[in-house]
Order: structure tokens, then sequence, then C-alpha cells
């Protein structure tokens, strides 16, 4: 680390062990040890703010005064004479002097002896909600630490048995500590879409290797606590190749690697503010909106080809972005009909919760690492003190307002064929429900012939229903049913084969009592 002051080479690092308990040393920077005089600070053009200032500002940031309070100090200053409007720092560059001397300070205590923070955990614990570190790695350069406890890791276990579809979720979240470390979040769901979490890995980067040391760490305590081998059949993330990379050398190619959508639409629209001309781009969203709704790869390859003949000419660049980076690319899953049945294409779940971890454990501040450990602690106590049972529900409830829409669906258009499969029409393109005819059917079968995007885009006018036995062994093509495994399609097909019937209370059929006098009825009296 270099004076600040311009021209000045004074360069100060000290060496410190990374563990009291081995030999290991590494080199960090530690705080100034020398100034120079205000005459000499004054004179000699310098960077940020000035060290007069600093002197100013430093004892206010050991009492904790915010950044915003600082500078209405300062302002203070200002007109009373004491500091000039030039000198007078911005509250970022408030922000940034404070996070630096946090981040100085923090390293010092921190990397030298790592182990003091870490007491509050066990490693051999019987209760099932006690925080337990389940991998540990204090190499230079490596550092990582995997919190969990009995109660998380049972999560896959339970979601496993309750879902035919074994799924995990992992992402990266930031500015949580000084140091600036992201913290890896690993989870799964329920049945009815809320996040579970299994495990948290402080990390001093997002590589490769380090996402395989926390995987492999999950991996190895159910083997040993359970004896439960972990395998996966569908993981959701965004497009970062170190998660890709690191989940194929854990799990093997046999899982599907699903894209997060929001991250695909995000980094498309950036795209498209970019290189598409203005007039294109609404109708291009709105190819990309319905590329995004195809339920079925042989149909998303179908379309996908008529996207491209539609606008190879028109905007070959941005064509030529998609088709590398979104496509023909290992982060390829991101519509609806490359996730499996029962699965969201976002990754909300873990976004949500990286959220409340910053509004209730750190209050969107960035903490030390001796607070953080103890935020940690507190996390990991607080989702396995939920308890397991009953939290994997494996029936399906139907609820109040889908009785209802399944009743106003049924006054829709639609053609049951001899098999019990039912076509009912949707406005998902036109904006009103078509009307299902046999040509409509037929049109919708054949849809892979198609030789335009808009061709493809009418005949993709009806969802598909295919009736079981119940509720549960039913299928539709619809977004809704690929969420929840039911639908108010299926619903309300099987109202009308009478294989189940509406509650009364959930009945939107008014009763009309008949009027048994002759004539107009009698208004009411106002008394």
């Amino acid at each position: 680390m270099h004076c600040q002051l311009k021209g000045c080479k004074v360069v100060y690092k000290t060496k410190v062990p990374l563990n009291t308990a081995c030999e290991d040393e590494f080199t960090i920077f530690s705080k100034y040890q020398h100034s120079h005089p205000l005459e000499e600070l004054d004179s000699v053009p310098h960077y940020g703010i000035k060290d007069n200032v600093k002197q100013l500002i430093k004892p206010l940031l050991n009492n904790k005064v915010k950044p915003n309070k600082i500078q209405k100090v300062l302002k203070e200053y200002q007109k009373n004479g004491f500091l000039s409007e030039e000198n007078l720092p911005t509250i970022y560059q408030i922000s940034d002097l404070r996070r630096n001397q946090k981040k100085q300070e923090d390293q010092l205590e921190t990397l030298g002896d790592f182990t003091k923070f870490i007491e509050v955990f066990g490693e051999n614990n019987n209760e099932d909600t006690s925080p337990l570190i389940i991998g540990k790695n204090l190499i230079q350069d490596e550092f990582c630490r995997v919190f969990s406890s009995k109660n998380l890791l049972k999560n896959v276990i339970l979601q496993a048995r309750s879902c035919m579809t074994k799924y995990v979720c992992i992402d990266g979240t930031y500015r949580l500590t000084v140091l600036g470390y992201p913290l890896v979040v690993v989870g799964t769901q329920d049945n009815n879409h809320k996040f579970k979490l299994i495990a948290l890995g402080l990390t001093k980067h997002e590589r490769e290797k380090d996402f395989k040391f926390i995987l492999n760490s999950v991996q190895d305590s159910l083997q040993k606590v359970f004896q439960y081998q972990w395998n996966i059949d569908l993981l959701l993330s965004d497009s970062s190749f170190a998660i890709y990379s690191a989940s194929k050398a854990v799990f093997g190619n046999k899982y599907t690697h699903g894209m997060c959508s929001v991250h695909f639409w995000r980094n498309v629209q950036r795209q498209i503010s970019i290189i598409v001309p203005v007039d294109r781009r609404k109708e291009l969203k709105k190819d990309l909106e319905f590329l995004k709704n195809i339920h079925e790869t042989l149909m998303f390859d179908r379309a996908i080809d008529l996207f491209e003949q539609k606008w190879e000419d028109h905007i070959p660049e941005f064509l030529e972005y998609l088709l590398a980076t979104w496509v023909n690319s290992v982060f390829c899953n991101w519509y609806n009909g490359s996730i499996p049945p029962g699965f969201s294409t976002m990754n909300n779940g873990i976004e949500g919760f990286n959220n409340g971890l910053k509004v209730k454990y750190t209050e969107w501040e960035r903490l030390e690492i001796g607070e953080f450990i103890k935020a940690v602690k507190e996390i990991i106590q607080d989702y396995s003190q939920e308890g397991t049972a009953g939290l994997f529900p494996i029936s399906i409830s139907i609820e109040e307002e889908d009785w209802k829409k399944a009743q106003i669906t049924q006054q829709n258009s639609f053609i049951k064929l001899e098999n019990n499969t039912f076509y009912w029409g949707h406005s998902l393109n036109k904006g009103t429900s078509c009307k299902v005819t046999q040509q409509v059917i037929t049109k919708y079968q054949n849809i892979n012939r198609c030789r335009s995007l808009k061709a493809f885009m009418d005949a993709y006018c009806v969802w598909k229903v295919d009736i079981g036995d119940d509720l549960t062994s039913s299928s539709c093509t619809c977004p809704r049913f690929r969420l929840y495994h039911y639908c108010k399609h299926i619903i309300a097909s099987l109202l009308k084969l009478e294989f189940m019937k509406v509650p009364e209370e959930f009945s939107i059929e008014k009763i009309v009592e008949q009027n048994n006098r002759r004539g107009r009825i009698k208004k009411a009296e106002t008394i």
C-alpha cells in the first residue's frame, strides 16, 4: 500500500502467520506508520481525501458515526471557515474511507488467527439444531469454511423423498463482510416452493475449486451422518461457469443444469438496449417472451430456427450473441420446457433468502468477520429450529381461488377427444382466448411444420390436458401446471368428466329462491 501523497514511494507491509498452529506466512498491509507536515500536504497534489480532513473524520468513524452525519459535521466546519469547499469530501468518499479502515483492521485480526471466531461452532455435536462446521480449508488463497446443521442436512433427504426430482439451488451473495468475502448459499425447496437452507459457505473467491469444496463438504457430511449418497436431478443457478464446472465434477453429467430466467432476461435486455434499434425492440421482446413459455424441447428447437430466420437480416449482431450465449451453450435451459414440472425457471427462493440475510441479520451493513460469524451461527440456528416434520408435503391441496378459476374456465371454448384428452383455448399470444375447433387442434399437432414464426405463434393457441385417474396423474402444457403439478384446466376437465365435485363453500353458482307471489317484488321500506 503506497502513501496517499502523490510522489511518496513509501510502502507498508508486514507478515503474519495464517494460523497460530502453523508456520505458513503471507503478506498483508498494515496501517499507515508515518505522516507528512500539513504544509506539505496542502501544497502537493494528492489523491482522494486530504490527510488533514481524515484527521477530522477518523475520530467520528471510531465512534461509529454514520457517513451522512459526518458530512453534516464537515459542512458546519465549512460554514465556520475551518474547511474549504474544494476539500469537502462526498458521502461516497466518506463511505469508502470507512469501509477501507474497517477492512484494514479486520484483515489483520481475521487472517492472523481465524480460529478464535469459530469457537461457537462444534464439529461433533449431537443436537440436530446446533451449528456445525462441515468443511474447513485455511490454505493460503483457498480460504473456505462451510457451515450447516443436522436438521439442515436432512432437508436434502426429505426433499428427495417428497418429490420425484432431486433439486438444489446455488448462489453467492456479497456486501455482507468488511473484507468483501462472498457467502455461498446452498438450498432446496419443498412442494410449496418454499426455500429450504442446506449449507452456507464463507469463502474468499467464487472459483470452481471453491464451489467444488463446498458441495463435496455437504456430500461427505450426508454420507458420514446419515449414510446417504447425495445425487441430484436438477441444479438451478445463474450463468456462472465456476458453479457449472464444480457441479459437473461433483455430480457428473446425469443431471439438468437449469439457468435462472431472470438472469437470462436481465442480460438479454442489456444487450437489446445496446445493439437493437429502438423501433424493433418491442417486437423482439415479445418474441423472446414467447420462446420462454414454450413447454417442449422439440417445439423450442423449431421455434428458435424460425426466430433466427425472422431476425437474421435485421439484427445479426444480437442474434449471434443470443445463439452463442443462451442457445448453443451450457446455459440454454432457461425456458419452461427445459425444467422438470414442479419447479420454476426463476431462482426467486434463494434470492429472497439473500435479501432476508441483509435485512434481518446484517441490517445492510458490512460486518467485521467476528460479528458476521456470530450472525452465521444465528442464521443456522433459526433455520434449523423450523423443524422437519410436515415441511415437505406430498399431497396436493386445491385452494379456494383455484376452485373459482376452474369453474370460470369451464365456460371457455374446449374440445374433448375420446381418450380423455382436452384442448383448452388460451390468450397467451392474441390477448383473447381463441375458439377451439378441430382445425385449430390439427394446426397445433402439426406445429413443427410451420414455416414462419408468426404461423408458429398462431398455432400455439391451446393447452393440451391429459386426464389420468385423478388429479396427481393428470398433466397440462400450461405454465401453471409446470410450477404446481396442477392447474385450473385439469380441475375444469375433471369437473366436466364428473371425476370430482366443487365443495359447496367454493361454488360460484347463485341459488335464487322462487317468488311465491305474483307480480313485482315489493320494495324495501325506509324507516
